[in-house]
């Protein structure tokens, strides 16, 4: 089974040791552009309705705000038993990455 957690949600330590128990934390990982490109047509991204700062492009704001978001959770990302970058890669090929790092993290255990 794949429980898709929103990015944020490992942020708290009791859902981290919640899903680590229980699981395989993999972590999708993927360029900042990239992010970008995926989301900016979304409006449902509450967290990346920023106003950019004088000089500034809207574009560079919203990029800048992916960059902070993702430090902040650096520390979360790096805790995952598996990290896959999906920049420039379609969902069946991920797909196809994930279930060959699943087989050898299980074989590894």
């Amino acid at each position: 089974m794949v429980v898709a957690l929103g990015a944020g949600a490992l942020q708290k330590r009791t859902n981290m040791d919640v899903v680590s128990r229980n699981g395989i934390i993999v972590h999708l990982s993927c360029s900042v552009r990239e992010i970008y490109k995926r989301l900016q047509e979304k409006t449902d991204r509450p967290l990346l309705r920023v106003v950019p700062t004088k000089g500034e492009t809207q574009q560079q704001a919203v990029m800048r705000r992916i960059k902070d978001l993702l430090n902040q959770r650096r520390q979360r990302y790096a805790q995952a038993g598996i990290t896959i970058s999906t920049t420039n890669r379609g969902v069946s090929e991920t797909v196809r990455q994930l279930h060959r790092r699943i087989q050898s993290y299980n074989a590894g255990r």
